[in-house]
């Protein structure tokens, strides 16, 4: 394509005429995907063509980034690959050409280049490609005497080290040289800030470089001489930067911290009550940190790992700090309450400040408590709003029965407060409401009538105090026991929803998320409300569900997929709960509209969809078998896009609803069904999570269509002895899907024997039997299992037992199973105890 022509492309791209613009993307577009790397050089001569008119070498510019980065992760693999797979020569020619553009006069290409160099490497370097490109950069940041270059480098540099450190161990110590020329060798601010932003980014693969004390130090002195450098060119972005700094090392060498910890603890408390806000905010993030990092260390209690306790000691110094930040709200009346601003990054500190010291933090001389006592009642609205934002963070940490008592006596003052005449006050005092019926819902036994009624005023305020009234009484809701014959919410179960529901239709319901807010609050109110409540909540059914489809006729907002999302959550409640005779009545009905929920394109709504559709088919029975037609595309769609994980896992969920009310009547639909399962089994890009709802799936179907399951038993069987072999490192996540994994195999093996039990085909499973009684032997040793795979494991020794003998399957004697059986763990003996007597009476009858 002639330069001219790609000219006045980019001309009718940026221009009025929307089908002009229309077209010339799709021809651009076009050229990309024909000629990628003829594409990029032509940009790269527009982009440093200076006779060009300015907006031809902006879109220039944007397309060259766009050539080789996305958003979502197959498109960036898919532009990767693209460019590893040009032409050596060509890809050499656009490197070179980027590279000249890095000493540009003009930042915006520099910048440009900076990026796109940036990216290149990003792609080669794992490649073991471009091996000279760090060499040279750092040789330019160090040796060159062109600003502009110096300035492209470090932001290449920097640009790399955050995309692909996992090539650049062996160029460190050259790396961290060059950032440090960038940081203390030169008076150009914007250069220093790119060093610092570099810094950051090179943390995580330095750590070679920390394990050495000389080098360590160098570090941690170069980051907090950055944190003291006036910087008025770039508003204080240097010090928030080298700030960023040491949050990163708090997060990757929290072991090495207690030699600088005196020093972060002067320079973040100087910066939190002196400085701007940005940096303020960034000194805080520090402590914030630390407190992650110490909260995680002593809930995993990792072996050799010590807790410093940095929280517990800076406290006395650091909470008088914080909790004056509270203080520093937007003076704004109508400012967004989720503003990040330094009062809001307060809360969150004081949150996990609570968590991670506990009990302590409730002492007088930490100073919290106390500034809540003097401050609730206080006339300047700032300091009472701060009193209630501390009120509710602490309550995440320290022991509830000494909470308990202090939050009791002051419920009066904060039901109060609800009517307070400052707006913001009343919208904190519901959120601290909220946060009380979340983490001590037992303190609202004595005052519940008061409190009730207080929330359901609250529900006719504006909507940021409605939202947090509605957000009170899901918390609230969700503390009742779901299945007593009564609870302490029935007396206000009726009044509270129909205020609730009345929300929905103010004018202002969009505002502060509200809508969603207030069917939150009736979803947890129908899943909370006891026996008693039943008759009055099928009444509800009707108006959601007629609510429902008005909303999925409107249109896809996202207001609305929220809600359609939450309504179809509340019908299925209402489904399990209401009688059986009740609902096939309205089987039609509910399904017709939860089919038009899954015709929208909205993979959220499809997940509470398939959810209540599971709980239908549950209620329905065998007479579900009429919507099956109509219901088939939706499911095969949603078990084939297994990347929509979650969807997937609800459809999942409705094969195994399916089994077990159409029983044998599901053997017409199988074939397609247990290709997509057995399909998602052997995808390796599918969410892992995914394959223990699908293999126990295939456990209930091979149950309900018994004999039938022959036809895949040979597929089946395979895939389950292989996946029974599994083995991962031993990481948290790790041991827990492997439990998951291991507890679906055995119920499906348990499943497949008494489907095939029940039509005498039993001894059709004898192929496999030696390697079920394996896995159950590696389980038998497994000092990671949890108590609920051995109760498994026993109960599939004693169900080959029953179905095949010790004659058939020897190996049920193997000394491993023996030790399974014996229960040496009192956990598991109280469990398994049961299943273990009847599987040593099927061993020896």
């Amino acid at each position: 394509m002639a330069d001219s022509q790609l000219t006045q492309l980019f001309l009718a791209a940026v221009g009025a005429d929307q089908n002009a613009r229309q077209q010339a993307m799709a021809q651009l577009e076009a050229f990309e995907q024909q000629d990628v790397g003829n594409f990029m050089g032509k940009l790269c001569e527009l982009l440093v063509d200076a006779s060009k008119p300015p907006e031809v070498r902006q879109m220039a510019g944007l397309q060259l980034k766009n050539a080789l980065i996305a958003k979502d992760e197959a498109l960036v693999q898919m532009k990767s690959e693209r460019w590893i797979n040009l032409n050596p020569g060509l890809r050499d020619k656009i490197k070179q050409m980027l590279l000249t553009m890095l000493q540009n006069a003009e930042k915006a290409i520099r910048g440009t280049a900076a990026l796109t160099v940036g990216n290149i490497a990003s792609i080669e370097i794992p490649h073991k490609q471009w091996p000279t490109i760090i060499p040279m950069l750092c040789e330019s940041i160090t040796k060159s005497q062109d600003t502009n270059l110096r300035h492209a480098s470090v932001e290449a540099l920097g640009y790399i080290c955050e995309k692909a450190p996992d090539g650049l161990h062996e160029h460190a110590e050259m790396i961290l040289a060059a950032i440090h020329t960038g940081m203390k060798g030169q008076t150009n601010q914007e250069i220093k800030l790119a060093a610092v932003t570099a810094l950051a980014n090179s943390l995580e693969f330095v750590k070679g470089n920390m394990a050495n004390e000389g080098q360590r130090n160098l570090i941690m002195t170069m980051i907090m001489e950055a944190t003291q450098v006036q910087d008025p060119v770039n508003n204080s972005e240097i010090r928030v930067a080298a700030y960023q700094c040491i949050v990163e090392i708090c997060t990757e060498y929290y072991e090495y911290l207690q030699a600088y910890i005196s020093v972060i603890f002067q320079l973040s408390s100087h910066a939190i009550k002196n400085e701007i806000e940005d940096v303020a905010k960034q000194a805080i993030e520090i402590w914030n940190t630390i407190c992650d990092e110490e909260i995680d260390i002593m809930e995993r209690q990792p072996d050799g790992v010590v807790c410093y306790k940095f929280v517990e000691q800076a406290l006395p110094n650091l909470a008088p700090l914080i909790l004056e930040t509270l203080t520093k709200q937007s003076e704004d009346v109508d400012a967004d309450s989720d503003e990040w601003n330094l009062a809001t990054a307060g809360g969150v500190c004081i949150d996990l400040l609570a968590q991670t010291a506990g009990d302590s933090i409730l002492q007088p001389e930490k100073h919290v408590v106390p500034f809540i006592e003097q401050n609730l009642q206080n006339s300047n609205w700032h300091y009472k709003e701060a009193a209630l934002i501390a009120f509710g963070a602490i309550l995440n940490g320290p022991n509830p029965d000494l909470l308990s008592p202090w939050v009791e006596k002051a419920w009066p003052l904060l039901i109060h407060l609800l009517q307070d005449p400052d707006v913001r006050v009343k919208d904190t005092a519901a959120w601290t409401i909220g946060r009380v019926c979340e983490f001590l819902p037992e303190t609202t036994k004595d005052i519940l009538n008061h409190l009730m009624g207080a929330l359901y005023k609250s529900l006719q305020d504006v909507p940021r105090i409605a939202a947090n009234a509605c957000w009170a009484i899901s918390n609230l809701a969700e503390s009742i026991d779901q299945n007593s014959e009564t609870s302490p919410l029935s007396p206000y179960i009726e009044v509270t929803i129909q205020g609730l529901l009345s929300l929905t239709e103010r004018s202002d319901a969009q505002e502060s998320n509200l809508l969603v807010s207030a069917y939150e609050a009736v979803s947890s109110l129908l899943i909370s409300a006891s026996k008693d409540k039943y008759e009055w909540i099928s009444t509800l059914l009707v108006p959601l569900m007629t609510q429902l489809s008005k909303i999925v006729e409107a249109g896809d907002s996202e207001n609305g997929q929220q809600v359609q999302g939450l309504l179809c959550g509340a019908l299925q409640v209402l489904i399990q709960k209401c009688t059986a005779q009740f609902i096939m009545d309205k089987g039609d009905f509910l399904m017709s509209n939860f089919l038009k929920v899954l015709a929208t394109k909205n993979s959220v709504c499809h997940e509470e969809a398939f959810h209540a559709i599971g709980a239908l088919a549950s209620v329905m029975g065998p007479n579900f078998e009429r919507y099956m037609q109509a219901l088939r595309p939706h499911l095969l769609q949603a078990l084939e896009e297994a990347r929509a994980y979650m969807t997937c896992k609800a459809a999942v969920g409705i094969v195994s609803e399916l089994a077990r009310g159409l029983e044998k009547r599901l053997f017409q639909y199988c074939d397609e069904i247990m290709t997509c399962l057995l399909k998602n089994l052997k995808e390796p890009n599918v969410d892992r999570s995914v394959k223990p709802f699908i293999i126990s799936a295939i456990g209930d179907i091979a149950l309900n269509i018994q004999g039938e399951f022959e036809r895949y038993l040979p597929y089946v069987m395979d895939i389950l002895v292989g996946a029974s072999c599994l083995q991962l490192e031993p990481t948290d996540d790790n041991l827990e899907y492997l439990n998951n994994l291991q507890e679906a195999i055995f119920e499906a093996f348990t499943g497949i024997l008494f489907g095939l039990g029940d039509a005498a085909k039993q001894d059709l499973m004898l192929r496999w039997a030696e390697k079920m009684v394996e896995f159950i032997c590696r389980v038998a040793v497994d000092k990671h299992r949890e108590p609920a795979i051995a109760n498994a494991a026993i109960g599939l020794v004693g169900d080959m037992a029953k179905h095949f003998g010790t004659q058939k399957v020897p190996s049920l004697q193997h000394q491993n199973v023996q030790i399974l059986l014996r229960l040496d763990d009192p956990e598991e003996k109280a469990l398994c105890q049961e299943n273990a007597n009847l599987a040593f009476q099927m061993l020896n009858p």
